[in-house]
């Protein structure tokens, strides 16, 4: 058998692009920020990417590193937490607010496609004046998962 087959036989991610370490120190940040000193005691309101569809999943959790890592566990593709809101009032709300905005592009469940409409969608609800909700994740959201889907190819 040849190097390269033996090779792809033995490693999942063989002839599949590293993720850039930009990236990679991103998504460490995040799920430092959410160390058990950190964890909230109330839920949040998370992005989850799945780069490979260019789906993202909009849900609430306690811990959302915990949550991707519990999904992680029942997903063929890599999962990665772009970030979360703690919003000034409920995350559930939060939440339904982010579903019924985005309902035409759901796939499934909390998952969404993600199109030029989503992003519109997206920033303008997130950058409307008087939204009070504090982002932990990159400031760029559109370009840091746009790197991801590039990482993905």
């Amino acid at each position: 058998m040849g190097e390269a087959k033996r090779r792809k036989q033995c490693d999942p991610n063989y002839g599949k692009s590293a993720l850039p370490q930009e990236l990679a120190r991103a998504s460490s940040s995040i799920a430092l920020s959410l160390s058990p000193s950190n964890v909230f005691s109330d839920q949040v309101c998370y992005l989850m990417l799945k780069p490979e569809l260019r789906q993202v999943k909009i849900g609430i959790a306690i811990n959302p590193d915990e949550r991707r890592h519990h999904l992680q566990t029942g997903s063929s593709e890599k999962l990665y937490l772009v970030g979360f809101w703690v919003p000034a009032t409920s995350a559930k709300f939060l939440e339904q607010e982010f579903h019924s905005l985005f309902g035409d592009l759901r796939v499934r469940g909390e998952w969404f496609k993600v199109t030029p409409k989503f992003w519109e969608r997206f920033y303008s609800y997130v950058d409307a004046p008087g939204r009070r909700m504090q982002w932990h994740g990159p400031a760029d959201i559109k370009g840091f998962c746009t790197k991801l889907w590039e990482a993905a190819g």
